[in-house]
Parts: structure tokens; C-alpha cells; sequence
């Protein structure tokens, strides 16, 4: 299936009030979908890859990445040579991150943003969806697992029902 028809699709089941499984796409996903330049961090990368992300929090960790990991900039795909010191760790994590959950995929993400951004647009819903967070707009393609008794009772009628006094044990 073409990406861009994957964007359309999501579109479409949201306009059709049908959810998507919710594991189907990770959250930064959802933040490119609203905003290409969303900014990525780490907690993106814990969703998408738990082992990887702690193998970068270890790079935080290390006193001295130079001498330890001999990591260097070139690592990423398109930037330039330059080690990793403890002064830019920080900064090639993020690169790093950038890279793994927009950059390598950045062809199919557009693609999906477009379709996706299509989709709406026939629809004039576009100012509805820009004021959406990624969150809140995961959540509407995809429902809320997390939903307390609480809120449920919220929107639950009992009809032919007789409350009975609960028994205290």
C-alpha cells in the first residue's frame, strides 16, 4: 500500500468514527502527523525502542563517550565527522534520535502526512485538527485505553436497574 494512501486511510477512519489499534503507530508518529518539525526526545524513543533507548541514555551516562565508545558524529547519516564528547553528547543523542524515528523514514512519513493532511483538507476540517495536540489526536483516531471507573460511570445509564446497599466486609 502506498504510504500517502496510508495517511488517507487514518483520515478516513477517523471521519468514520472507526479506531485504529492503538499500538499501530508510536507516539511520535502522531506529533509528525500534526507538526513535521515536532521536536523527538528520548521518551519517543522508549516507545518505539526500549533497548535502543537505553542504549543512549548510556551514552548520557558515560563520564568520557570519547575514550569509552569512540562514537563519532558520522554515525548519522549525513552529518559530518566529529567525535562525541561529553560537551556534545546531549546533542548527538538528540541527532540520533531525529534520525531513527523521522529521518529514516522520512519518505513514508511524508507521504502519510500528506495524505493524511489531503484527507482533512476535502473535508475543510483543517483548522478543527491544527488545534488538535498529537496526543489528542492519537487518542481520537485511536480511543483511551486509560478511561477510570469513574469516567465511565460518567457515561454509562443504567436503565432497569435497582441499586442495591453494598455489604461491608
Amino acid at each position: 500500500i502506498p504510504f500517502k494512501r496510508i495517511g488517507t486511510m487514518i483520515g478516513r477512519a477517523m471521519w468514520d468514527q472507526r479506531l485504529i489499534p492503538a499500538d499501530t503507530f508510536p507516539p511520535s508518529f502522531w506529533k509528525y502527523l500534526v507538526n513535521k518539525e515536532a521536536p523527538v526526545d528520548l521518551r519517543d524513543m522508549e516507545v518505539y525502542d526500549p533497548e535502543y533507548a537505553r542504549t543512549l541514555r548510556m551514552i548520557l551516562a558515560d563520564p568520557d563517550p570519547e575514550s569509552n565508545l569512540g562514537l563519532d558524529f558520522s554515525d548519522i547519516e549525513g552529518e559530518p565527522a566529529a567525535p562525541v564528547t561529553n560537551v556534545n553528547k546531549s546533542v548527538f543523542v538528540s541527532r540520533m534520535v531525529r534520525h531513527v524515528l523521522v529521518e529514516r523514514h522520512q519518505q513514508a512519513l511524508d507521504a502519510m502526512h500528506g495524505g493524511f493532511h489531503g484527507f482533512v483538507s476535502a473535508r475543510e476540517l483543517v483548522d478543527e485538527v491544527s488545534l488538535l495536540q498529537p496526543h489528542e489526536l492519537s487518542v481520537l483516531a485511536c480511543g483511551n485505553r486509560n478511561i477510570s471507573a469513574a469516567q465511565l460511570l460518567e457515561h454509562v445509564i443504567f436503565s432497569n436497574f435497582e441499586a442495591t446497599p453494598t455489604r461491608s466486609s
